[in-house]
């Protein structure tokens, strides 16, 4: 943020555009959810481009002296309009894809073979069976950070156990991820520190983005006494009141 120049024509897009393409190589390795990362820097980069295309057709029209003024006014007052519905769709788009994201860099690092799971119920029940119902919590809990039990108590199966002695199956999740995060295979910590970086980046630089485009909006929109004004000129004889 050293560099930022709140006075720039399109400063928070410039403190923006290299954070997103910082978020280029945060995917996990896994070639789809890489496929969703593009799809989420080109919906910005394309708002950002409608963001100062508009701007720029403004300044032209402002400047411009030979266009008829109720043709001009009126180009003026489209221009936030086309912008806002293009720049609101497109927000929305990269939103989603942000969610997409972060769930299968989240789903990465809890992957589960579930070929097991009938030799890990067995065992789960087997340690469980003589825990009462008070410590039923906190032992599902520290089984879920053993690696061996890590992702089979994340999973829908695993989370059975959970629901049978009226623990919180959520509790077990973030257990096996925080485990995994820190202690699972290569592919497991990989997506775990994208999804960290990921997180916080992407959505500060969505954030950034639709920041500016709300703000150029603003900025463009034309008043209301400059649309009072542009409805009351009349070409040759300039502006007239209102009967």
């Amino acid at each position: 943020m050293s560099d930022f120049n709140p006075n720039a024509p399109h400063a928070l897009i410039d403190v923006a555009l290299p954070e997103l393409e910082a978020l280029r190589n945060v995917h996990g390795g896994n070639l789809e959810t890489q496929q969703f990362n593009t799809e989420f820097r080109k919906t910005l980069s394309n708002v950002v481009n409608v963001v100062r295309q508009t701007s720029e057709a403004h300044e032209r029209l402002k400047l411009d002296d030979e266009m008829n003024p109720v043709g001009r006014d009126r180009k003026l007052a489209e221009l936030p309009k086309n912008m806002d519905a293009i720049t609101t769709s497109q927000l929305r788009q990269a939103e989603i894809a942000i969610d997409i994201v972060e769930a299968r860099l989240t789903n990465q690092v809890l992957l589960h073979d579930s070929k097991t799971d009938s030799d890990l119920s067995r065992e789960v029940e087997t340690i469980m069976a003589n825990v009462a119902q008070g410590d039923a919590a906190l032992t599902l809990v520290q089984l879920a950070a053993n690696n061996r039990y890590s992702s089979y108590l994340a999973s829908a199966g695993g989370q059975s156990h959970a629901i049978a002695r009226n623990v919180d199956p959520a509790s077990l999740r973030r257990a096996g991820f925080q485990n995994l995060a820190a202690n699972g295979n290569t592919s497991q910590r990989r997506a775990a520190a994208d999804l960290a970086t990921f997180q916080v980046a992407a959505r500060r630089v969505h954030s950034l983005i639709q920041a500016e485009a709300q703000s150029v909006k603003l900025r463009i929109t034309p008043t209301k006494r400059a649309e009072e004004d542009g409805e009351n000129f009349h070409p040759g004889l300039g502006k007239f009141g209102k009967a």
